[in-house]
């Protein structure tokens, strides 16, 4: 098996075993020690985050995405407490846990491409003709945007912190796996109705799978879960 980069191994780690992983050091590193190598790993710094807790603040992100600076910063803030960690040591440690979790990357990506297929459109980083890694995809009605959504993919399956837009012009923040919105989304109608439903996360609905290799159905999820949110804000 060929060894992934750090982020890869960990974004892989926790799409196929599930996010409450993220809250489980022994099966996490034992885990990613088979997909990563162990030197670029740093098993030092892995154990710092969770015996600081500063997971504990990492995990918050992914359950409240919409204030995922703020729980990031909270998770510095206990990795600091570890005297033996440089604080530029403890900012790349939890960035490997930020990119792998697709929250907004620091830097522009590269080679951006466009895939379209009837009505939907995705423009960002592509593997294998499907999306993987940054990207925004569009659903369109006779050539108009009528929903988009920004964020991360994995071998065209959402998994991370999106950033939507509906029919309704809406906002709203969140983080997704496959089809599933998992903790507290936050929807901003205006800028004194902002509206946050917490969806919670449920192992046995959202549950841990393979990345697939099938695009078509991957698309044709994409698809519906777009046309399911753009029918939700319609009807309401």
């Amino acid at each position: 098996m060929s060894k992934m980069t750090t982020v890869e191994a960990l974004r892989t780690c926790l799409y196929e075993n599930g996010i409450e992983m993220l809250l489980d050091y022994p099966k996490l590193c034992g885990k990613l020690w088979d997909l990563a190598p162990a030197e670029l790993l740093g098993r030092e710094r892995f154990r710092a985050i969770y015996e600081t807790g500063a997971v504990e603040s990492i995990h918050e992100a992914v359950m409240d995405a919409a204030h995922y600076t703020d729980h990031f910063a909270k998770a510095m803030e206990k990795l600091c407490t570890r005297e033996s960690m440089t604080v530029a040591a403890c900012e790349e440690t939890l960035m490997m846990f930020y990119d792998a979790l697709g929250f907004p990357p620091k830097t522009p990506i590269e080679n951006v491409k466009t895939v379209t297929e009837g009505d939907w459109k995705y423009t960002g980083e592509i593997k294998d003709g499907k999306p993987h890694g940054v990207g925004k995809e569009e659903l369109l009605a006779y050539g108009i945007v009528c929903s988009s959504r920004d964020g991360q993919w994995l071998c065209g399956s959402p998994f991370g912190y999106f950033h939507s837009i509906d029919s309704l012009g809406v906002e709203s923040y969140s983080f997704c796996i496959d089809g599933w919105t998992i903790g507290k989304e936050t929807r901003i109608w205006s800028e004194d109705d902002i509206e946050v439903i917490d969806h919670g996360y449920d192992p046995d609905k959202v549950k841990p799978k393979k990345i697939t290799d099938n695009k078509e159905q991957i698309h044709q999820s994409l698809v519906d879960a777009l046309s399911a949110i753009a029918t939700d804000r319609k009807d309401g």
